[in-house]
């Protein structure tokens, strides 16, 4: 789990847990503000999951392209290092 992904999950677990503690005010609204917050804590718990695991599906697709084809993404790995050094070098040179 990211840090992010970490930090939302606190974050939810606080407001989850501050509703519990307001859950029997007899305050007008509260309740349709609870239900709001609560398919908010759904959603984002849901958005993380989906979130979570296109990461891991990114990452075996790529593990799996690396191993299919080593001289490909060497390759690849190459012209990227290749472009940039020539950018930073053409910056490089502009400061100078």
């Amino acid at each position: 789990m990211s840090q992010g992904q970490q930090q939302v999950g606190e974050l939810t677990d606080e407001v989850e847990g501050l509703l519990d503690k307001i859950k029997n005010l007899d305050i007008p609204n509260v309740q349709v503000l609870k239900e709001r917050v609560a398919r908010g804590i759904r959603s984002t718990r849901a958005a993380l999951a989906d979130a979570g695991e296109s990461v891991k599906n990114a990452a075996i697709a790529t593990d799996e392209y690396v191993h299919d084809s080593p001289w490909a993404a060497v390759g690849i790995a190459a012209g990227l290092a290749l472009a940039l050094g020539f950018i930073l070098g053409q910056q490089s040179a502009r400061e100078r």
